[in-house]
């Protein structure tokens, strides 16, 4: 076939963006439909070299896949040796086998089968597989074996009705795409049948362009529409993201544009003489090669390195990316192209060693490596009930159901000796992982009998997703919650990346849709805990190989969550709902104790281990299970009763008086901001007068599990301020073994003046001595 240039043009167009999308330039969120103008691409190039041949009865199925092998497996050959030793040197034991068994697929072609069953694309984790992008490969090495047999078969029938049965097909693919988009978007995106139609589109404009139709048009409709064609590719780019269901309708964007292209930039449009310019020729010549150097470049240098690689590692890598592509072009890919250079007896001969060292590599790495989760992954996977009552991006929310997760039979409600029904007395916890991730603690503290768990793997608490998640959502508010007598219903989410995504207005209004659908309900909304700059189990693992080890005491950055946890915290008092902000737990502003005193509490960048997780429970127990009168109706002034929730200056303290948290409340009353974090430095930045001694009160917690009486706290500028403050000491009802926790309630007083407070310090101190036994010589009796 005649070579044209602007097609090699339009490949450097498709690679650019799938390469700036993996090495997280936030601009090319859309960067992965690159592969999808590949796909269209190779349907064209492939269709047309086959009708050609047919036409000249020249067609031959062997030499056919033979310059399928010499475009594509020297270069692949090379890139999968040269990743070997890194992955024996660098990757964690489960991401070193998971290498091999890819690398296995790979070879067979099943690249994408292999990855539909063990990855979702737009996960963290993929950036860290080092041959994850070889999944397009699979997809065209498929049709490579299946479309000519096809044709073949089919030449018989005439070019119409080939035409016609290719179309169909196209429309029968596009029509289970957009299906599985939100029934099973991983399958979709990996598998064959979901991307034949895209491939078909190629097709199809092979036989369009094999008649002489493109030749009637006006220039300038050639012109308008081959800007068409180039503007939707720089939309998808700009505007898709991980978020959109794909290769659904939204695919329409890049096959469409790259098809446009394809038929109408010619060297006399615009779009045309740009494709064709030396620049963009030249990156696509070696964009091949470029597409499979640059996803273990980036990959590796992630696995080594303790943090995300910098914007000038990342561009380096780039880079590089292109001089190995070069490179590869000139001295692999171009003389295995070449029949004189290479034989086809030398080119299998070639193919077939570096098969069988490839396979035995990695086997050899596979024995070599001991096989196994790190007990962190195991024990998270375990206690938050994947795939029971934590359903995963592959399963729909009825897996719940089917599961009782629901406690239908149990949850209704319960009857009280009047008649009337009351709530079951059990916790419902619903949200995302972030939400899954309470489910241990909450069960240490409250028992598992108390505990309904509806989570869902990647489903925000909010509706912003059409497919398995808007289903989940809308049979929480519309079915569940309004059939169901609830206790309070615990809300958690990955909310710094919902309000990353939708902005602070749209959040707060999701949030309102959300709350309004619970209000007639007690609801306790629990922040993120963290979002740390490193992956906590790689982190730790890189530490043991590379540096010395794990330190006793570990912290890592995080992000900030102010702005978030700020629109959390008003919008449910808009509602009367209890907001905890669990961040201060482990946060400061800047950085999260990871491992304290040799406890590790993060399992990776976002999720809480088992220990974290019963640490908060621990701390926040007492506020889930004290006495809650009924949520006000929207609207309510809550500044009308002061003993509501909304108006408690609320504080958790260990039984020596350290304070653990402080509700915005506590700190609005003593002047503190609401990102001050207390934990470690809690006597620092609060100071107490305590009228009594400490001991005093410890002693009256412990016999009597309560105590009443007058503190003073020191405000940030300084001021005093009186409070009745309640102390009620509480432990967890399933283990005595857990260390106590107290709750204190303060309401502000007016300041006394300085002598009666000083005559009301030296009342007090006396009604609070502890009974005094006849030996006791230093003990005072007060009548």
């Amino acid at each position: 076939m005649r070579y044209r240039p602007e097609i090699d043009g339009l490949r450097a167009i498709a690679v650019l963006p799938v390469i700036l999308f993996h090495a997280g330039v936030q601009l090319c969120s859309g960067g992965f439909i690159g592969v999808d103008v590949f796909f269209v691409i190779s349907g064209y190039l492939i269709t047309t070299i086959i009708l050609a041949e047919l036409e000249a009865g020249q067609f031959s199925l062997l030499k056919f896949y033979e310059r399928r092998a010499r475009r594509i497996l020297p270069a692949l050959y090379l890139v999968m040796a040269v990743c070997l030793p890194f992955a024996c040197l660098w990757l964690m034991p489960s991401d070193a086998i998971e290498f091999a068994n890819s690398a296995i697929a790979v070879l067979v072609f099943a690249s994408n089968i292999f990855f539909w069953q063990h990855s979702n694309y737009f996960d963290a984790g993929t950036e860290l597989k080092p041959l994850l992008h070889t999944w397009s490969l699979g997809v065209e090495e498929q049709f490579y074996v299946l479309f000519p047999l096809v044709l073949m078969f089919a030449w018989r029938m005439g070019r119409r009705r080939i035409v016609k049965l290719v179309a169909v097909v196209a429309l029968l693919s596009f029509a289970v795409a957009v299906y599985l988009s939100s029934a099973k978007p991983v399958a979709a995106f990996f598998l064959l049948p979901t991307r034949a139609w895209e491939l078909a589109v190629g097709s199809l404009i092979a036989f369009y362009l094999e008649t002489n139709e493109r030749d009637r048009i006006p220039l300038v409709l050639k012109q308008v529409l081959s800007l068409i064609g180039f503007g939707l590719i720089v939309v998808g780019v700009l505007t898709l993201s991980k978020e959109t269901p794909f290769p659904g309708v939204y695919a329409l964007i890049p096959t469409v544009g790259a098809g446009l292209i394809i038929v109408f930039a010619l060297p006399d449009t615009f779009v045309g003489r740009l494709l064709m310019s030396k620049v963009l020729v030249g990156v696509g010549l070696v964009s091949y090669s470029a597409y499979l150097w640059h996803q273990p470049l980036l990959a590796f240098a992630r696995h080594r390195s303790l943090t995300e690689p910098d914007e000038v590692v990342v561009a380096g890598l780039v880079a590089l990316a292109f001089g190995l592509a070069y490179v590869t072009w000139r001295y692999v890919e171009t003389p295995f192209r070449r029949g004189a250079l290479i034989s086809k007896q030398l080119l299998w001969r070639v193919s077939l060693a570096s098969a069988v060292v490839l396979v035995v590599s990695t086997v050899g790495l596979q024995l070599a490596t001991v096989e196994g989760k790190t007990k962190l992954a195991t024990d998270m996977e375990a206690q938050w009930r994947i795939y029971t009552c934590f359903f995963e991006v592959d399963q729909p929310y009825t897996t719940l159901l089917q599961n009782h997760c629901d406690g239908a039979s149990e949850a209704s409600s319960v009857q009280t000796h009047d008649g009337t029904s009351r709530p079951s007395n059990r916790f419902v916890l619903y949200g995302d992982s972030l939400a899954a991730q309470l489910y241990p603690g909450l069960v240490r503290v409250l028992g598992e009998d108390r505990i309904i768990q509806l989570t869902g793997g990647s489903c925000w608490a909010v509706r912003v997703t059409e497919g398995r998640c808007a289903d989940f959502y809308d049979w929480f508010v519309n079915d569940y919650v309004p059939n169901h007598k609830l206790d309070p219903i615990i809300v958690s989410s990955n909310w710094l990346r919902l309000y990353e995504k939708i902005g602070n207005e749209e959040f707060r209004l999701q949030l309102a849709e959300l709350f309004e659908k619970l209000k007639d309900h007690r609801v306790i909304i629990y922040s993120q805990v963290a979002r740390l700059s490193a992956d906590v189990q790689r982190y730790t693992y890189k530490l043991e190989m590379f540096e010395q080890g794990i330190p006793k005491t570990l912290k890592l950055g995080t992000d900030d969550l102010d702005a978030v946890n700020a629109a959390l915290s008003e919008e449910s008092e808009k509602f009367g709902f209890e907001f905890i902000d669990i961040s201060q737990l482990f946060c400061d502003r800047s950085q999260c104790d990871v491992v304290k005193d040799g406890v590790v509490y993060f399992g990776d960048r976002l999720h809480l281990t088992t220990p974290g997780s019963v640490l908060v429970a621990q701390l926040t127990h007492g506020m889930l299970t004290r006495e809650h009168t009924a949520p006000p109706s929207r609207g309510w002034d809550t500044a009308g009763d002061a003993s509501t929730v909304g108006n408690e200056a609320l504080m958790v303290r260990n039984l020596d008086g350290t304070i653990r948290y402080w509700s915005p409340e506590a700190k609005a009353l003593y002047g503190w901001e609401p990102h001050d974090v207390l934990g470690t430095t809690s006597h620092r930045l609060l100071k107490t007068v305590f009228p009594v001694s400490l001991d005093v009160i410890q002693e009256e917690l412990r016999a009597k599990g309560r105590w009443v009486g007058q503190l003073i706290h020191v405000r940030r500028d300084g001021s005093q301020v009186t409070v009745r403050s309640q102390w009620s000491l509480t432990r967890s009802p399933t283990s005595q073994d857990q260390p106590a926790t107290v709750i204190e309630v303060n309401d502000p007083l007016v300041a006394p003046s300085s002598e009666s407070f000083e005559r009301e310090v030296e009342l007090l101190s006396l009604l609070r001595q502890p009974r005094c036994s006849s030996s006791s010589s230093q003990c005072q009796q007060v009548s």
